[in-house]
């Protein structure tokens, strides 16, 4: 083996060992973490720059946001009707002294009366249901005279209402007599009147009195006695051109009239409405 060789060290790189390789591996870790660092603090600015904007304008555009709530369209309650109080009837002076007008809007009909009637008293009307009563005041109304209106088929003559509501099932005896012969006021032409009456056995008409005990027990037996002219005037109305109603009229045996003449009492000025 050579000598010299022996001598000369293997290991003479060492020289280039004055920087000790943990201290370069440490300087390159403080810089990757500061980048690290550097990055993620510019991560957090951004997020916390766009996450106050975000709120900030969602802030400032609440206003118009609860605006525009408030200008949905919502469900309107349905309007509350008004109800209108209509008259049923009224009581009017006219142009002559002391008369008074009736006008039942109720049940469609008008007419006159004098409120102060001599020896009858003070004259007074009350509306009952579908009769309206005239009567003297020093007597209860039901004792007075008073006019009933009836609903009818239009279709029907007067004949035939009063058959089929004053009159069903009864016999051939009882029956409508049309005009009737107990009215004398000159009605205008559209006016009908009627009347129930009773036949005999041979065919004519009954003669009877409220005195008539064993007649009027036969007639009451066959027939609508209430509705009948025993002992006062009573008749039924209608006017033709009101097809849909008529009216039956319970007078008795005095009058009240419509005004200073006594030439008309309160049912002959009887208007259909």
């Amino acid at each position: 083996m050579d000598p010299i060789a022996e001598q000369t060290p293997v290991s003479q790189p060492v020289a280039s060992q004055s920087i000790p390789p943990t201290k370069l591996t440490q300087s390159k870790g403080i810089s990757l973490f500061s980048k690290i660092l550097i990055t993620l603090f510019a991560i957090i600015i951004v997020l916390g720059i766009g996450g106050g904007g975000y709120y900030f304008g969602t802030k400032k555009s609440s206003p118009s946001l609860a605006h525009e709530a408030n200008n949905v369209p919502t469900t309107q309650p349905s309007p509350t009707l008004t109800q209108v109080q209509i008259k049923e009837s009224t009581v009017e002076d006219t142009n002559v002294p002391g008369q008074k007008r009736y006008t039942s809007y109720k049940l469609g009909i008008r007419f006159l009366f004098k409120a102060d009637n001599g020896s009858a008293g003070q004259v007074a009307v009350k509306e009952v249901g579908d009769t309206v009563y005239v009567y003297p005041t020093i007597e209860d109304y039901t004792k007075g005279q008073f006019v009933k209106v009836y609903q009818k088929n239009s279709q029907e003559t007067l004949a035939q209402a009063i058959k089929k509501q004053i009159l069903p099932n009864v016999t051939d005896k009882c029956y409508v007599k049309a005009p009737s012969a107990r009215v004398t006021t000159s009605y205008p032409t559209t006016y009908q009147t009627a009347s129930i009456w009773y036949k005999n056995t041979d065919g004519t008409d009954a003669a009877f009195s409220p005195g008539d005990a064993p007649m009027l027990k036969e007639v009451e037996a066959n027939c609508n006695i209430d509705f009948m002219p025993i002992g006062g005037l009573v008749f039924f109305l209608e006017d033709t051109k009101h097809p849909n109603k008529f009216v039956f009229f319970s007078i008795g045996q005095y009058g009240i009239n419509a005004d200073d003449t006594g030439l008309k009492s309160w049912q002959d000025t009887i208007e259909f409405l």
